[in-house]
Order: structure tokens, then sequence, then C-alpha cells
């Protein structure tokens, strides 16, 4: 047993040496995607701005006993480090191939990487099949069979999972609706009191995730050359048409080259969105004239108008803090890359404007609820997929440049899915949600009874624990609510009867569509409750309604 640790202590202190001696005449240093420099022969990597996704230790690799596999191991990571944002997910799989079990990566540790993560979402295999892609590029000889047999193992992905999954999957239609009306509202209080830059840029940012299902890769690339807008102001011209209309690049192409593959057609946008991105304009042009006016530098109208075709859609700070000396210089740098923000920093703004939105949940507390570019393209790819459109479709509808990243979406049974589509149109959640056993036989003693006083007397409906905080339409909007939990003896149906004579008197008295939309939605869980206590279809419940708002 001594003599084991004692050989292990001799290989550790054998692999410091080395890789100190590495960095001592100048090898390992690398560049990561967010520009930060590191080495790969030290332990600590900081790679960008983020501790919890660029900031890793990698002090675990010394215990591999093979300095040339283990230099190749910090190798592949640090091409990860170069390609992809998060290098801890991939600093992940490393540490779990070679975890204190093995000394190396093998075969047996891919077998129990798999086995780890079989019923898992699609991620953990994809980062495997990325990091062993990277360090077949290392030593294609030497490392071409772990890949193949990894690919050759992969698991088969519970989709299931992945789409109805409350914190990361698909998004509901109730959470489509909140996040939509969340950035409407967003956009009314800068129209009304705000001309701040970082204001206006990081609600775009979110606009075009929430329209457009592309990532900040995508977005980054974009110059006001790329968007088209009805009307034009003085820099603009040129540039107008007759539909909004946005030109997106792909990303994830050979060699990455910035701009260098468009879309092969326009992305439509809404009236809204033009007004917005027209307000966005004036905003932007504002700010960069003012900096530009104290460098003690002025233009004229016509080369305003030839500059701003090349400005980018989202500029990084230098723009606004170079020192420039002249108007040429500023005209020289828009014109390539150099004023882009970085796709990091776009991601990261979608993400920490969360709060501001304030965006509701039906299934979850929304304190925990999340969004961002990912979990809108896979809401799309889903949707999609459950209809049955082909991968052709999927791949174009969320930006890929090939369809395999979208066959998980069709190599699943999908007979699950359309079968809840039919049943209930495009709210799964709420099917799901009755299915998943949230209904109760007892009211819970802990929790606010929740009840409803109609032609029938009183009646008692189920039970919840924040009904105090809440300000919404009792009973109609409890049936949404993640945290209602309906009594299976209870008269629903009376509640769902009235609300939908509600429906249609709010609607001939011209009330607000979303306010109309809101109520039809309650009364589409209340189908689902009253078919999950009594059995049936909810549809059949709600076919006269349906068919009357068709007709109307």
């Amino acid at each position: 047993m001594n003599s084991n640790k004692t050989s292990r202590s001799e290989v550790t202190q054998r692999s410091r040496e080395h890789m100190v001696s590495l960095m001592a005449i100048g090898k390992g240093s690398m560049g990561s995607r967010a520009g930060y420099s590191f080495n790969i022969y030290s332990d600590d990597w900081v790679c960008g701005l983020r501790k919890d996704q660029d900031w890793i230790n990698v002090e675990f690799l010394h215990q591999v006993d093979d300095l040339e596999h283990q230099m190749h191991l910090r190798q592949a990571l640090g091409k990860c480090a170069t390609t992809y944002a998060n290098v801890a997910s991939y600093h992940k799989v490393l540490s779990t191939l070679v975890g204190p079990q093995h000394s190396a990566v093998t075969e047996q540790a891919i077998s129990k990487y798999l086995a780890k993560y079989r019923d898992c979402s699609y991620s953990p295999f994809t980062r495997l099949k990325a990091f062993l892609k990277k360090l077949r590029a290392v030593d294609p000889v030497r490392y071409s069979k772990l890949f193949d047999f990894a690919q050759n193992n992969r698991p088969k992905l519970v989709q299931n999972n992945l789409v109805l999954n409350p914190y990361k999957g698909a998004l509901s239609e109730y959470e489509l609706k909140s996040i939509s009306t969340a950035l409407d509202k967003r956009a009314r209080q800068l129209f009304t009191d705000s001309n701040d830059f970082i204001d206006w840029r990081n609600f775009v940012v979110q606009r075009l995730i929430q329209m457009l299902f592309r990532r900040p890769e995508n977005l980054y690339q974009i110059k006001w050359s790329d968007v088209r807008l009805p009307g034009s102001n003085a820099w603009q011209q040129g540039l107008a048409s007759e539909r909004p209309q946005i030109q997106c690049f792909y990303a994830k192409t050979a060699g990455r080259r910035f701009r260098s593959h468009p879309e092969h057609v326009l992305l439509e946008l809404r009236e809204a969105s033009a007004r917005e991105l027209r307000r966005y304009a004036e905003v932007y042009m504002d700010h960069l004239r003012d900096h530009l006016e104290q460098r003690g530098i002025s233009a004229s109208a016509d080369q305003w108008k030839a500059l701003f075709p090349h400005l980018p859609l989202f500029p990084s700070p230098l723009l606004f803090t170079a020192e420039f000396s002249n108007f040429a210089q500023v005209l020289e740098g828009a014109r390539g890359e150099g004023f882009h923000d970085n796709d990091v920093i776009l991601y990261a703004t979608s993400k920490n404007g969360l709060s501001k939105l304030k965006i509701d949940s039906d299934r979850i507390n929304p304190d925990k609820f999340s969004w961002g570019s990912n979990r809108q393209r896979h809401t799309a790819a889903t949707h999609l997929a459950a209809r049955g459109e082909s991968t052709a479709v999927l791949a174009q509808s969320i930006g890929h440049t090939t369809t395999v990243p979208v066959r998980r979406y069709v190599d699943i049974d999908l007979t699950t899915i359309r079968h809840i589509n039919q049943t209930m149109g495009e709210h799964i959640d709420p099917l799901v949600r009755a299915y998943k056993g949230e209904l109760i036989d007892e009211l819970d003693v802990d929790a606010e009874v929740i009840d409803d006083v109609g032609a029938g007397g009183f009646t008692e409906l189920g039970s919840c624990k924040r009904c105090s905080e809440c300000s919404s339409e009792k009973p109609y909007a409890c049936y949404p609510c993640h945290t209602f939990h309906p009594l299976r003896g209870a008269d629903h149906r009376s509640v769902f009867e009235r609300a939908c004579r509600d429906y249609w008197l709010r609607r001939r008295r011209g009330v607000a569509e979303y306010s109309l939309q809101a109520l039809m939605l309650c009364i589409k869980y209340m189908a689902v409750t009253i078919a999950a206590c009594q059995g049936g279809n909810p549809m059949d419940l709600l076919e006269d309604i349906m068919t009357e708002e068709a007709e109307a």
C-alpha cells in the first residue's frame, strides 16, 4: 500500500517537473475563444471572465502515467477552450474520464462515462464526442479508435426527458406568451423613458433571440446593412424595404470565418420589431456621435450615411472608447470585425437581463425560470419535429448548416409527442401536468383552500401554498398555476362552463386580445383537469368553444 502511494507520488512529481520545463522553454501558450491567453501545461487556466465556466484546474491530470498521453489530453482540452465558450463543461468530461479508477482515457473509461449519463439529455454525449474529436486531431493514429468506439456506443436519447423538463426543456405556451408579454412591456418602458444605449442594446439582443431562434454566434456578425426596415432615416437610405427583414449568418462552418456564410433567406421581423430597431438605431447613432464630438470629430450627413451600413448591430465597448483621431479611422474599423461584440458577451446579455423582464412560468417557481437562445431554439425544433417536419426544415428554422444536429429531434419516438399534440394542440405541458399526478384526493391542511362561489353554492376546488401572494383572477387563473393542486372530486366543470361564458361576453365587449388569450389558456387548463379527473379527451370539451372562436 505504501509502495503504491510512493509510486503515485513519484508519477505526480515527475509530471509536474516535466510541465514546468515545457513552460520554461515557451511551449503551451494558447488563446481562448474569449480572447484570454493561457498555458496548457499550467494547472490553472483562466479562459474568460466567468469563474464557473472559464476558470478551470487540471491538476488531476498529473495522475496520468503516460506523459505523452497527458500532453495530448491537455492539448485537446486547450483546443476546446479555443473553440467553445464554456470550457468548464469539457473539463468536466475529461475529469470524469480520468477519474480515480483510470489513469488514461480508454474504451473502459468511455463506457463508464456513457453508462453514467445514459438516461440524461444529449449534452453529455455531445461534449464527449467534441472532446474526443479534438483528441483525435492531436494524434489521429492513436485516438481514432476511441472516437469511433464512442460514436458506435452513443446512447439512445430519452427525448421526453428533454422535451418535458420544466427547467431546460421546451417552453410551454404559457411561458412563450409570458416572454413575449414581458418583452413588449420592456419595449414600452424603453420608448417612454430611456435613451440609454446599453438598455436598448440588451433589449434588442433578447428580442432577436425570441423572434429569430438564432444563437449569439449568428447574431454578433450582423451589421446594419443586413437590416431591412420599412421607411428610412437619413443614414439608412438604401436599406429600406417593404417588409422588415434581417440577414443572419451561419456560425458553425469550416474555419469559422467572419460573415463568410450568409443564410440563404432573409428572416422576417414583426412590424413592432421594426419600430424597436429604428429607435435603437437612433439611440445608437446619438451615442456614437456624442463620443466622436468629445474627440473633436464631426461628420457630414453623407459621411454618416456611408458609415452606418458598416457598423455592427451589436458593437463592442471599443467603438465608444477608442481614441479616434479622424472620421476615416472609424469608417475603416467599421468595415472589419474589430468593433463587433463577441458571442460570449451576447450570450451573457441574454441571460443576465432576465431579472428585468420578470417572466412567469406555469410549471416552476418563476425565480428558478431560465431562458436563452438554446431553450428558444429547442422549443421551435421540438414543436416542428412533433408536427412531422423534415430535418431540412428543422435545420433551416434554427440556423444549422447541416441536418446532423437536428436528427435527435426526429430520431425519437414521436408517437407520444404526436398523441399529446393531437389531444391538446400546442398545449403539451398542461396535459403532461395532469397525467403526472398533480391531482389530489384530499385538501392539504398546510395550504390555502381554493374555492368557488357559483350558481351551485360554495365549492372547494383544490389547494395552493402561494395563493395569498397572487393577485390573478380566481379561480380561473389558479388552473395554469404550478402551485395549484386540483381536487379530484371537485366540480371543475361548472367553473369551466362559466369561464367559457365569460370568454364570449368579454370578447363581445371588446376586451383586449391579450386578456382574452390569458382566459382561453385558463379554459384549456380546466379542460385538461376535467379530463384527468373524469377520463376522456379534453378536446371534446373544447370543441364547441374552439369552433365558435374559429367562426368569430
